[in-house]
């Protein structure tokens, strides 16, 4: 069964569902896709900063995994069938952000949403002279709660069997 797109009222589905819609098809365990440009993840995206991809706060870690990022090209090349397993976020270089949910709409923006104030957190810390990742030791420890709390690990389903994997 197809998924369906959608769309502002009034509006037509982006010039780049095709390339969602790829997406879909490669990762079936995706229910919703969010693609937007919130300022600071752009930011990121536009510094080809690699720092979203070090794990620096819990909930993003647990829901998300590593930001990856996207090699910039033209919006509907093939640059995601690289990347798309490996996590549930992206930073597309010089373009913005593409978030993924095995659940819902609402959760892949919810997602969207921590990981855009993620940003601005580091973002601060960089300012302020440190951005400081959580040490390995407790990310091994995030393990034990996605177990406690029957959470899906990030990425395509059994890639990785903890987040410690995700991260090295």
């Amino acid at each position: 069964m197809e998924k369906p797109v959608y769309a502002p009222e009034g509006k037509k589905p982006t010039g780049e569902t095709p390339f969602h819609v790829r997406i879909m098809r490669k990762r079936p365990d995706i229910k919703a896709i969010v693609h937007a440009h919130p300022p600071i993840l752009t930011g990121f995206s536009i510094a080809g900063s690699g720092l979203l991809q070090k794990p620096f706060l819990p909930e993003p870690i647990l829901e998300v995994g590593p930001i990856m990022s996207v090699a910039y090209d033209t919006p509907l090349s093939e640059q995601f069938d690289r990347v798309i397993d490996l996590s549930d976020g992206f930073l597309m270089e010089n373009h913005g952000a593409l978030f993924c949910s095995p659940f819902s709409i609402t959760d892949a923006v919810e997602r969207l949403q921590m990981t855009e104030c993620m940003a601005h957190s580091i973002l601060v810390a960089s300012l302020l002279g440190n951005a400081k990742p959580i040490a390995d030791k407790y990310v091994k420890e995030i393990d034990e709660v996605i177990k406690i709390r029957n959470l899906p690990m990030p990425g395509k389903p059994g890639l990785f069997s903890s987040i410690s994997m995700m991260y090295h």
